[in-house]
């Protein structure tokens, strides 16, 4: 047994003389690489301070270059809306409609918002008659008639611009909306920098502040009490753009674009957050948990 132990030891020591080993300790640094060892035991304050100074330079010079593409994009978005919006749109659908007076006609929307106003008109001048503030001349069904046929034309003139206004601005937002995503798709060294600019302004806040903000953009965006925000959204951009949005496809969108929208919103979290900072993806779920 002895003997069977100690030729096992032989072979063992033998194996590990046998065996190339690197430097595993800093005492044999200097004959493989003194220039990092004379770093570790003497640091450089002034090359450190230029290196600081290096880097500052650098991250001022990309957020003057996002700052310029940010400004470039936007200056040129609202030209070219501008631009395509009353520069083209408006002399051809001027044009139109004065060839064709029943163009720009009030939709049925209009037709009941203005037969509304033409109504609650009415009885707001009866009301003043009635308290004495207006002779009781103007309120005798001539005079309401013709003042009926006055306020109706007015509204008819005023819905005829709301539809003008509503063709010009589709034409000059789709055409500033085209030329925002050919920015921000295209590659260039302003997008470049922006994106990168971005992304180091988010990496430099502490891990509550990202958790923050990410829950704020979810609950507002995504979060289940959104739906008041989504159809109000909905319904001042058809508004905007002079559209009767419906119902039941407010409804449908409602339900499934912000559904989906979170799902890959959480793949992000889950898989992207998680490896580039781990410390902020806990954080965020603490406080979700909370």
């Amino acid at each position: 047994m002895r003997r069977a132990a100690a030729a096992a030891s032989s072979s063992k020591s033998k194996r590990r003389r046998d065996t190339p080993r690197g430097p595993r300790d800093e005492f044999v640094r200097p004959i493989i690489d003194p220039f990092g060892v004379g770093l570790r035991l003497g640091p450089d304050p002034r090359g450190a301070e230029d290196d600081l100074d290096d880097e500052l330079e650098a991250n001022r010079a990309e957020s003057a270059a996002a700052g310029a593409f940010l400004a470039t994009a936007l200056g040129c978005c609202v030209a070219v809306g501008f631009a395509a919006g009353h520069g083209v749109m408006m002399p051809i659908v001027s044009a139109r409609a004065a060839a064709d007076p029943a163009f720009l006609s009030p939709t049925p929307a209009q037709k009941a918002e203005g037969g509304r106003a033409v109504q609650e008109r009415q009885a707001m001048l009866r009301l003043e008659a009635a308290v004495g503030r207006l002779p009781p001349a103007l309120v005798e069904e001539d005079a309401l008639l013709l003042d009926a046929r006055a306020e109706a034309t007015r509204l008819a003139a005023e819905f005829r611009r709301r539809n003008e206004r509503a063709v010009v601005d589709l034409a000059g937002d789709s055409a500033a909306a085209a030329v925002l995503f050919a920015f921000l798709l295209l590659p260039s060294a302003g997008r470049a920098a922006f994106f990168a600019a971005f992304g180091r302004i988010f990496s430099g806040l502490s891990d509550m502040a990202k958790a923050f903000l990410i829950i704020a953009s979810t609950d507002v965006f995504l979060g289940y009490h959104s739906e008041e925000g989504w159809t109000a959204a909905i319904h001042l951009l058809s508004g905007h753009y002079n559209v009767e949005p419906d119902e039941r496809g407010v409804a449908v969108f409602i339900a499934t674009v912000p559904v989906v929208a979170d799902a890959f919103f959480k793949l992000w979290i889950f898989k992207g957050l998680n490896r580039a900072n781990p410390a902020a993806a806990v954080t965020l779920k603490e406080m979700d948990k909370n």
